[in-house]
């Protein structure tokens, strides 16, 4: 199938059958828009900032979690596995729905009761 590139993105396209009605051939073309491409150059890729909660449960397990992304969450045995595998996670999430911010991360406070 022959690939066409253009100064945004790329087509592959392939010329079938016959249309039967018109007799002229039928052409499938896919088109890939590459947003890393501006007037034929490529562009380095954009870089996000993010927020990640990092928590420990019971068992050792670091797990965690990108709050501005739904559903973005990870674990691993160490920090930096945690982190690594948050990295590939929030990368793939934000491929379905960008980052929606409910407001800038404050910090964290340590609360104590009586129970």
């Amino acid at each position: 199938m022959p690939r066409v590139k253009s100064r945004c993105g790329s087509a592959v396209g392939a010329v079938g059958e016959e249309n039967r009605l018109s007799g002229s051939p039928i052409v499938l073309l896919l088109w890939r828009h590459d947003h890393n491409i501006k007037n034929g150059r490529e562009r380095p890729p954009k870089k996000v900032h993010l927020t990640v909660l990092i928590e420990q449960d019971e068992d050792g397990v670091f797990i965690v979690s990108v709050p501005t992304i739904a559903g973005c969450r990870s674990y691993g045995y160490t920090i930096d596995e945690a982190m690594k595998n948050i990295t590939e996670a929030a990368g793939l999430c934000m491929e379905d729905s960008p980052p929606v911010s409910n407001g800038a991360f404050v910090g964290v406070r340590d609360l104590e009761i009586n129970v």
